[in-house]
Formats: C-alpha cells, structure tokens, sequence
C-alpha cells in the first residue's frame, strides 16, 4: 500500500463547523481525493493512546486555493501541530497526477522488508524551471534561472 506521509501544521476551531487542520500536502500532490475516500490516520508511533477518542476534523492541503480540502469530517484523534498523517493508498497514479503548483513535490521513499530506500529525490525550485529559458532582454540583474 502506498501512503504520502505528511504533517500537520496548523489547527483550528471553525465557528459552527468544528475542527480544521492544514496539512503540508494537498491537492496538488493526491489530485485523487476528488472521487475517492483515502484512508487517513496518525503513524502508530504518533498515535500515543489517542487512537480511542475519535472525532470529526476536516482536512485542508497548504494550496492557496478553496478546493484544497482532502476529506471532510474526516474521524480521527485529536490531531496537534506537528502529527504526522499518512494518507493511505495513494498509488502511482497521484504520483503522476501530481503537479507543481505553488509547492515543490517531496521524495518518494520504498519501504518494506529490506528497509526504506529513496527512489525519488525531493525536487527544487531549480528543478521546476530547469527546462524554461528566460529571454536575456527579460532577465533581471542576479537572476539564477
């Protein structure tokens, strides 16, 4: 099963509408949320005891944008800032769906019975536009790209 590890760094109460978190993944890295339920839950060696006491969060990726939401009602632990969730059966598919926008895309590391191995390194911003050509009329004094 493939799962996207991310983190939660910030939390909310909404005025009648509960509980919020943002997490450092969104939309733009499991495009899939749209049309399947993901499962969602704290690493084992996050959880501490909470595990028990379940109660409705929504979700919210780091996109500056109102569609960034990756499961609504979603029930969970009280989640803290900081808590690592994994987003379960992500696939190959939102790997190749995923796209650049606004964030960089992170590594993509195997894990199984031999140990984890990174197959996938995390990308830059020079990666991004390394296949762009900014004209030298546009180019600003100490421009890098």
């Amino acid at each position: 099963c493939t799962q996207l590890l991310c983190t939660v760094v910030a939390k909310k109460r909404i005025p009648g509408q509960g509980e919020a978190v943002i997490v450092d993944a969104g939309v733009n890295l499991v495009p899939t949320v749209c049309y399947y339920d993901h499962d969602l839950h704290l690493t084992p060696d996050a959880a501490d005891g909470r595990e028990g006491r379940l109660s409705p969060v929504d979700i919210y990726g780091p996109l500056c944008m109102q569609t960034d939401k990756l499961r609504s009602q979603a029930l969970l632990p009280e989640l803290k800032v900081g808590d690592p969730l994994a987003i379960g059966n992500v696939g190959a598919y939102c790997h190749t769906q995923s796209m650049q926008f606004i964030h960089t895309r992170p590594a993509t590391v195997l894990a199984g019975a031999n140990g984890t191995e990174l197959i996938r390194r995390r990308e830059t911003w020079r990666d991004v536009f390394a296949l762009d050509r900014i004209p030298d009329r546009l180019r600003s004094e100490g421009c890098t790209f």
